[in-house]
């Protein structure tokens, strides 16, 4: 019988552990030497019981790629007493049959993303020593019942969504030597009583929003090496007497909280402590020279209120020269005041980061800072600092971050500044500094940032700058008095999210290779003297989110490329000698809230979409000749004028002239070499199209007359071209008054292949049609656009009862129900069409069935009182 139950045993663990294995997404891969010809006891990560040889006491598979949920069929592994499962991809809730699990000791599933609240059963698992789940995503309240874990001795449930407060049954683990809740959502205070669990080492609850005083039962705790109560809202003051029973404590982290008073000079007992960390809290007063006895490696009162009013007050200085250990020292954003202390040059030569930025020091630098050789961030910005920068600074070789600015320096940057070959962030704006950039600068390989705005810096950028390729974050210098252009090696900072040069005196055309930088998130150029156009690279770059070219001399029109800058929040070109029509696809840049284009010379109608339906947002003023808009611009309408600018007269002798010429050359050609005289021919009737007296009309009335070719002008569309409708004002004849026709304008559109073939056909064609079953061409336009680009469209009667289509099949929701055609209507309809079309085919001068004339059903549109007219 005995042998019987091993054997039940033994296979019920193999099964529950296959079940494990497949239960999980990669099972097959990760835990591939499970497998029934090898003993179950062999497997990887699985051990057996020494005195239970066939039962699995321990599962310990971490780091091992796990991903998939937890089988609830570990619960038959009843023998377990450690299941150690964390660093993998494991999901989903633990099992509640865990709870079956009455010798498991050791749970640990942290970093993981697991979720859900623990087990109701969870309670029976009374012999657990260690619980790790920390780095999760469990929820829910901590359940009271924690408290008959009396054996556990290591509790981490930190970096999940655990809410409520700390229960009170908590106290009744006495055994704890750890607990680890950080980065939770608890709340409430802490209570008093867990400062009785004599054995506790480290407690750890940052990063929640516990409340109240932090209970004087923990300063009595001599085994406490750690207590970190950072960033909560604990309050109050710090007693007096607290070192002195934290014996054995390294790290007293309480930044972050709203603890007030003085620092108290008993820390100095606290010998221990290798870590003190009061930044972020309310603390006044000066700091106690006793302080500096602790030899701490990091020290931080970061954002307090602590002040240093005469030299005696810095005298914590002297006593940490001696510290060897001493790592960082962040005295900023204080009130300590009085000249920058000469103690500081005798720190170790070992400190890496020494912060005094945000106070009210005086004074030079002091010689001898470059003793401090390991340094690696020196930050005493936002002080009252004068005096040069030491050349001494070049001696400082490790530094990464070096923070002068918002201070009054003067002088010029030293040569020696190029040997921090390893400086990632230079920051020295808003001084006094002079002089031109050293060529030196160009060393600095390794750097992200430049900040160097707001002095009084002259001369030309040097190239050598440019050449910085590791230049991604910024590279500002705005608000000096550079001088020159920029230099065409800028497209170098392929990687730079910023560029600052407004308010300088540099000159020229912006060059080609800044359009390289197309990670460029802010543009800031004005206030300088640049010239020339607005360049149509910038529409390389992407990414662009501030564009500011204000107060400069750039002319011509705002280029339509601009539209292309679909990330644009804001875009500044006030005050240039900006000329032209505002683009229409500005209004479509729909992150752009902003847009400033006063004091120029651009006319015309101004959109109504997108950011010009923000009034808030738009500046116009010192334009004359715009119109339109949203009432709220109060701009006066607009009017539809002849654009003679875009359609200039030609002299009639000069066109008398070109038609005898070119007639005399076509007979000549065609009487020489017959076998060309039908293309010749050809050619002849269409270019001869362009100088017949038609109205004329230029791109700029079709713009006009079309709103600017809007989409609810829109009436019609093909393979080659859009028809829209407009209203044109021109002369019918020659001292005739000018008379409005409403029209049809058919765009072609010149980007698709054979438009322009298709546009000339139709010219020559429709020059030659007389019917009156025909719909009349009025004019043709042959031109460029504002932009440049060419520009062909047809002019048209407008003919404004729809088409056959229509009327043969209306729709069912159609705006205006039509009634119904009767039987003579259709009779009539099919004689115009067939005496059109007779014409056509028999009695015009050309050949009009082929592609760009093709009869569609659609195309046969209604005149008054039902007669149909074909285009």
């Amino acid at each position: 019988m005995a042998t019987t139950a091993r054997t039940f045993y033994s296979e019920n663990d193999k099964q529950a552990l296959l079940a494990f294995k497949n239960n999980l997404d990669n099972g097959s891969s990760v835990l591939s030497s499970w497998k029934g010809s090898i003993s179950y006891c062999k497997w990887e990560g699985v051990y057996c019981c020494r005195q239970h040889p066939k039962r699995v006491c321990a599962l310990e598979l971490p780091f091992s790629g796990l991903v998939g949920p937890i089988s609830p069929y570990i619960g038959n592994l009843s023998y377990l007493r450690t299941i150690d499962l964390r660093n993998n991809k494991l999901y989903g809730s633990i099992p509640s049959s865990i709870g079956y699990l009455h010798r498991l000791q050791n749970l640990r599933l942290a970093e993981n993303s697991l979720s859900g609240t623990f087990p109701e059963n969870f309670n029976n698992c009374s012999k657990l020593v260690i619980l790790s789940l920390g780095h999760n995503q469990f929820s829910g309240k901590l359940p009271s019942w924690m408290g008959h874990f009396i054996k556990l001795e290591f509790i981490n449930l930190s970096n999940n969504n655990f809410t409520g407060d700390i229960p009170l049954s908590i106290t009744n683990l006495t055994s704890l030597q750890q607990v680890h809740l950080r980065s939770n959502l608890l709340l409430g205070s802490i209570p008093s009583t867990l400062g009785q669990i004599r054995q506790l080492q480290i407690i750890n609850l940052g990063e929640n929003s516990f409340s109240g005083f932090i209970p004087e039962s923990f300063y009595n705790l001599t085994y406490l090496s750690v207590l970190g109560l950072y960033f909560n809202n604990f309050h109050g003051h710090l007693p007096s007497d607290m070192g002195t029973g934290l014996l054995n404590l390294k790290e007293l982290l309480l930044d972050g909280n709203q603890l007030i008073g003085e620092i108290p000079a008993s820390l100095s007992n606290a010998s221990a402590i290798r870590k003190l960390d009061l930044a972020f809290n309310k603390f006044s007063g000066t700091i106690p020279a006793e302080i500096g006895k602790l030899c701490p490696e990091y020290f931080s009162i970061y954002s307090n209120n602590i002040e240093a009013k005469v030299t005696t007050d810095w005298n914590f200085l002297n006593f940490f020269t001696n510290c060897n250990f001493l790592r960082t020292m962040n005295l900023g954003d204080n009130k300590l005041g009085g000249l920058f202390p000469s103690a500081t040059v005798n720190l170790t030569s070992q400190i890496q980061y020494l912060y005094l930025s945000m106070n009210y020091i005086t004074g030079e630098i002091p010689s001898g800072i470059e003793k401090l050789v390991g340094l690696l961030s020196l930050g005493i910005d936002t002080n009252y600092l004068t005096g040069p920068i030491p050349e001494g600074i070049g001696k400082l070789q490790n530094l990464q971050g070096l923070y002068l600015g918002r201070n009054t320096f003067s002088g010029s940057i030293p040569f020696s500044i190029g040997n921090l070959t390893k400086l990632n962030r230079f920051y020295a704006e808003e001084n006094h500094l002079i002089g031109s950039l050293p060529s030196s600068i160009g060393n600095l390989t390794q750097v992200s940032v430049i900040s160097l705005h707001h002095n009084a810096l002259t001369g030309m950028l040097p190239i050598s700058m440019f050449n910085i390729t590791t230049l991604t974050r910024g590279l500002a210098l705005s608000h000096n008095f550079f001088s020159g252009s920029i230099p065409k090696e800028v497209g170098m900072l392929e990687n730079l999210a910023l560029l600052g040069l407004y308010r300088n005196n540099l000159s020229g055309v912006l060059p080609e290779e800044l359009g390289n930088c197309q990670l460029l998130s802010i543009l800031e150029l004005s206030d300088n003297s640049f010239e020339g156009p607005i360049p149509s690279f910038l529409s390389k770059l992407k990414g662009l989110e501030f564009l500011n070219l204000s107060s400069n001399n750039f002319s011509g029109a705002i280029p339509q490329e601009l539209g292309l800058l679909n990330e644009l929040q804001e875009l500044y070109l006030a005050k240039n000698n900006l000329s032209g029509h505002i683009p229409m696809v500005i209004e479509n840049l729909t992150h752009l809230y902003k847009l400033d284009i006063s004091y120029n010379n651009i006319e015309g109608a101004v959109p109504e979409k997108g950011v010009f339906n923000n009034a808030s947002g738009l500046f116009l003023a010192g334009n004359k000749g715009l119109c339109g808009g949203i009432p709220e611009l109060h701009l006066p309408e607009c009017s539809i004028q002849h654009d003679k600018k875009h359609s200039p007269m030609i002299p009639k002798l000069t066109i008398l002239f070109v038609s005898i010429i070119f007639l005399l050359a076509i007979i000549f050609l065609a009487f020489l070499i017959p076998k060309w005289k039908r293309k010749l021919t050809r050619k002849s009737r269409t270019n001869s199209l362009l100088k017949d007296r038609l109205p004329k009309v230029s791109y700029g009335d079709l713009a006009v007359a079309t709103g600017t070719f809007a989409a609810s002008n829109l009436i019609g569309a093909g393979k080659y071209s859009r028809v829209y409708k407009g209203v044109l004002l021109f002369k019918e004849e020659e001292n005739s008054n000018q008379e409005t026709h409403t029209v049809a304008v058919k765009v072609f559109d010149l980007q698709q292949l054979g438009s322009s073939k298709s546009f000339m056909a139709e010219c020559e064609a429709l020059r030659l049609i007389r019917h009156r079953n025909l719909i009349r061409n009025i004019t043709c336009c042959s031109t460029v656009d504002y932009s440049g680009n060419d520009f062909k469209a047809l002019v048209f009667d407008y003919i404004p009862n729809g088409n056959l289509h229509r009327w043969l099949h209306p729709e069912k929701d159609d705006h205006e129900p039509l009634s119904p055609l009767s039987l003579t209507q259709r009779l009539n309809i099919a004689i115009d069409i067939a005496d059109a079309l007779d014409y056509l085919h028999h009695n015009c001068q050309v050949s009009t069935i082929s592609d760009s004339l093709r009869f569609k059903a659609q195309q046969h549109s209604f005149a008054r009182g039902f007669e149909c007219l074909c285009r």
